[in-house]
């Protein structure tokens, strides 16, 4: 299989722990060393996602995998195996990109070779390193039950030398079993001290020696090492030599070297240990332990007698327990990476809610014995929806990640924090009292009060804090952990960047949310739904020129909901979609009605407002053609109106949408233009049409105030970039007047008129219709009137 380019959380990952161990097991089991070569050679071909593999040796292909039998190329593979190509051609297979690795136990090589452009990772030719030295265990062993097997037969033909080759085989049988035990104490997952432990008593046990010992390079200070694992090591002595440079003894030695270690007289060797020194250890052996490939620690044996020398055998059966120490630190690597990601957030690097619920069940459990007093926050971000709708995920990411530190540095040293998910937070802190938990949840909201500096933006975050404080530990992790959020529901309730604390009456504000999801849902279902109409006019004549289509719920018992109390609510639950889409075929309906009746004397535009997550629907083209077709409604008399924050969400995706509505004639509007993100460079480069002047910018226009000029940059930017602008919220004649001055040709608001009903609407769009037939262009007061009015 080609490589997918993968990173730990591909082939290594799973290769790395428990399968590896598998591996060892697999090849280990196998019969004879042709058998060990197929199974070593078809699970690397496995492991690294290879087509082809081999085992090579001396210009002859031992075995092979992925070639047709008999037709493997040696030449080719004996190439590789060299080191002398790197890429091998073949027909069928194409170009593939290989590798090679030794095989101390064969004086021969693996090879390797798969498809794609991905070069083989560090990662990768460790693992394929570790699995080769796996194999050249498996074949010493083999050789050395061959070596038994021959000893069997000497000792039938010799009958005086049977008790010295009974005594042979015991120390061979010895050994397997002893590796056997370390290898399924390694698959097993037994934890790393016991495996260290059980390898240091095979050591002094097959070798005899007096002293063994495993030490490891310390991970915080890599100039010392640790001893992990000894035998034969008084308390005094280890007191004084469990933390030793890494220049010291032989131990030390084989890490720095990378290599066995022998020393035969200890007393003047360079770098031995003073305090084995003056106990007169005479002779030593060590071994290193690898870690992904690099030295990272060893595994030595010692003794006291004099002429202590090591064949060739023992420095193997060392050898051996050092690969076998080595897998073992590898894989209990792995799984402590994997714990830690199953109870660490990614992105933080905080807790997650498993690890959190764990501590605070630990805490509650620790105060109902004690009576001491606890507390948790519950943090959630205000408007964070807004960063990353506006900025895109990865400035969101990193906002939060920046949260998390500024956060953590808050904390006392006991104190926990985590993150829940998305932009939620939680603080455990442990004997506190109601009081010290208040100023905790004063201080967090302070500490992140100062903006945040994320790339070339300059964030200012708010966080609603939901506080939950328990003495003698008398409720439950979940309950607390679900006050505390209850309470922080209640706090953004009530206005964001504060703290409340839990009262048990908050569980109704929790059931009316829940009453009006469910509400919402049967709304949609039964299509309670109903469009008002607020006409948009000629600022000159006011007479309307087109109307705005604004969804209101009408309930059950007649009663009617504005958007405010439950659009928000509808988007959050995924509900927009199917009742914008109700909103557009119902008002192209009416309005395509008003256009071919008697209510109006000119064409009449209708508005309707797109939010951000239909923008993002693939199907929204196709849903507004659907509705034109089946309405009959001219898509040239209909405008689009989006928000900035739609906008600067995939800019690209909405800006394609947007060209795909305009092709069809449809033209679009930026609605609340100047409350958001605005930027000039996407007014240029999206297809817009028409800017709609937002309210508060309006609202103080007739006393020459900052939000005038607003206004009177944003008519200008609109001529200037030849766009249509309406402005909204127009509620008295003062506000008309300045607008006109301005050179605003339309506008709209509860001056001309409150949204109405379908049928109010119609009667209102007759009504202008007469006036404007009786009274000419002069359907509405001219300026000069409205002029005396303000007087």
């Amino acid at each position: 299989m080609p490589s997918t380019g993968a990173s730990a959380e591909g082939p290594l990952a799973s290769w790395s722990t428990h399968q590896l161990a598998e591996f060892l097991v697999a090849v280990a089991s196998s019969n004879d060393e042709s058998a060990a070569l197929a199974c070593a050679t078809q699970f690397a071909a496995e492991a690294l996602e290879a087509e082809v593999a081999a085992a090579v040796r001396d210009n002859t292909v031992l075995h092979s995998v992925g070639f047709p039998q008999g037709r493997a190329p040696v030449d080719a593979l004996t190439a590789v195996a060299r080191g002398e190509l790197t890429v091998l051609d073949y027909a069928g297979l194409g170009r593939l990109l290989a590798i090679a690795v030794h095989i101390d136990g064969l004086d021969g090589y693996i090879v390797l070779a798969r498809s794609g452009n991905d070069h083989y990772r560090a990662e990768e030719v460790g693992l394929l390193r570790t699995m080769a030295r796996a194999l050249s265990m498996t074949l010493r062993n083999l050789r050395m039950l061959e070596r038994e097997r021959s000893l069997r037969e000497i000792g039938e033909r010799r009958a005086k030398e049977n008790m010295q080759l009974l005594m042979l085989l015991q120390e061979r049988q010895t050994f397997l079993e002893r590796l056997y035990k370390i290898q399924m104490s390694i698959s097993r997952r037994v934890p790393l001290p016991e495996v260290m432990d059980a390898i240091v008593a095979g050591a002094h046990e097959l070798l005899g020696d007096e002293v063994v010992a495993i030490r490891l390079v310390d991970r915080e200070d890599p100039t010392h090492m640790n001893m992990m694992s000894s035998f034969g090591v008084s308390r005094a002595m280890l007191a004084s030599t469990k933390r030793s440079p890494l220049s010291e003894g032989a131990g030390g030695r084989a890490i720095v070297e990378d290599g066995l270690v022998i020393i035969e007289d200890y007393e003047h060797a360079d770098g031995a240990m003073q305090e084995f020194v003056g106990a007169r250890l005479q002779s030593a052996m060590a071994v290193p332990v690898h870690e992904n490939g690099r030295a990272t620690g060893s595994i030595c044996v010692a003794s006291y007698k004099k002429g202590r020398t090591y064949t060739d055998t023992e420095r193997e059966i060392l050898v051996t327990f050092a690969h076998h120490a080595s897998i073992a630190v590898n894989d209990a690597k792995a799984v402590d990476e994997m714990r830690h990601l199953a109870y660490h957030d990614s992105l933080t690097g905080l807790p997650n809610r498993t690890l959190f619920l764990e501590h605070l069940s630990r805490a509650v459990a620790n105060a109902r014995r004690s009576g001491a007093g606890l507390a948790v926050l519950f943090l959630d971000l205000d408007r964070f929806k807004l960063v990353n709708d506006s900025l895109g995920h990865p400035i969101g990411d990193r906002l939060l990640a920046a949260v998390a530190r500024r956060l953590r540095d808050s904390l006392r040293g006991a104190d926990l924090a985590a993150r829940l998910g998305g932009d939620e937070f939680a603080v455990l802190a442990e004997n506190t009292s109601v009081e010290g938990a208040r100023a905790l949840a004063s201080a967090v909201i302070e500490t992140l009060r100062d903006p945040f500096h994320v790339d070339a933006h300059e964030l200012a975050v708010t966080t609603s804090i939901g506080l939950v404080v328990d003495s003698g530990g008398t409720t439950s992790a979940d309950s607390l952990l679900r006050n505390a959020d209850l309470a922080m529901y209640r706090a953004k309730v009530d206005g964001s960047g504060q703290y409340l604390v839990y009262e048990p009456a908050m569980h109704a504000v929790v059931a009316d949310r829940v009453k009006l999801e469910g509400n919402l849902r049967r709304a949609v279902t039964s299509q309670e739904f109903i469009v008002h109409y607020q006409p948009v006019v000629l600022v000159e004549s006011g007479l309307p020129v087109g109307v705005e289509a604004l969804v209101r719920w009408r309930r059950e018992d007649g009663s009617l909901v504005s958007p405010g109390d439950f659009i928000s609510v509808a988007e959050e639950m995924g509900l927009a979609p199917p009742i914008g889409l109700m909103v557009m075929h119902e008002s192209m309906r009416q309005v395509h009605a008003w256009q071919h009746g008697s209510f109006t004397g000119r064409p009449l535009t209708l508005s309707i407002n797109l939010s951000a997550r239909q923008l993002r629907q693939p199907e929204l083209v196709g849903d507004i053609v659907e509705a034109l077709e089946t309405t009959g409604y001219n898509p040239a008399m209909l405008v689009v109106e989006i928000t900035e924050t739609a906008l600067m969400h995939d800019t690209n995706t909405v800006a394609a949408r947007l060209r795909d509505l305009r092709s069809l004639g449809i033209r679009v509007a930026l609605d609340d233009f100047g409350t958001g993100y605005s930027s000039l460079s996407y007014l240029r480069q999206l297809p817009l049409d028409m800017l709609k002047i937002d309210k508060s910018f309006v609202n103080d226009i007739a006393h020459g105030s900052e939000d005038a000029a607003v206004a009177r940059a944003i008519l200008e930017l609109g001529r200037t970039l030849h766009l249509e602008v309406v402005a909204e919220g127009i509620e008295n004649p003062l506000q008309l007047q300045q607008l006109a001055r301005m050179g605003c040709r339309m506008a709209q608001g509860y001056y001309y008129s409150r949204p109405l009903s379908s049928r109010d609407m119609g009667a209102f769009l007759r009504e202008q219709r007469e006036r404007a037939a009786e009274f000419g262009e002069v359907a509405a007061p001219r300026l000069e009137v409205l002029t005396a009015q303000a007087g």
